[in-house]
């Protein structure tokens, strides 16, 4: 049984969540966001909220009412 640092890099290598290698099951979530999880995994909290303020720039109608604590 791996530990939970292995079974992190196990289901980013294989493209799915540590979920489904534990129980079998998942939340339905799209090759895409599954991409985009792995990506913002490997960025820093910095880069991050960088990210997110520039996605709400270019979102703006999206980002009225989301609940996302950054200023």
């Amino acid at each position: 049984m791996p530990n939970a640092d292995q079974a992190v890099f196990i289901a980013k290598s294989l493209n799915t969540t540590v979920e489904y290698l534990v129980t079998g099951t998942t939340i339905k979530k799209s090759h895409i966001r599954i991409r985009l999880d792995n990506f913002l995994d490997s960025l820093t909290e910095n880069e991050i909220e960088q990210s997110f303020k520039m996605l709400k720039t270019e979102f703006p109608r999206r980002s009225e009412n989301a609940q996302d604590g950054l200023t």
